[in-house]
């Protein structure tokens, strides 16, 4: 649910920065890769502790 959750608002802060690109405002264009980056890092981080805690109780 999380890594859904932060693939969405990462889908939606690189939705911003095209905007903010295409008009030429590449402080915001920066600033909302920076988010995008954050949110979409999350997402894998969790995706990943929800891969690591299903291989543990397999091998209990």
């Amino acid at each position: 649910m999380i890594s859904a959750a932060g693939l969405m608002i990462s889908l939606y802060f690189g939705g911003m920065a095209y905007f903010a690109y295409a008009e030429e405002k590449y402080n915001e264009v920066f600033m909302n890769v920076s988010y995008c980056a954050v949110f979409l890092s999350a997402s894998v981080y969790s995706l990943h502790l929800k891969d690591e805690k299903k291989k543990a109780q397999k091998n209990n």
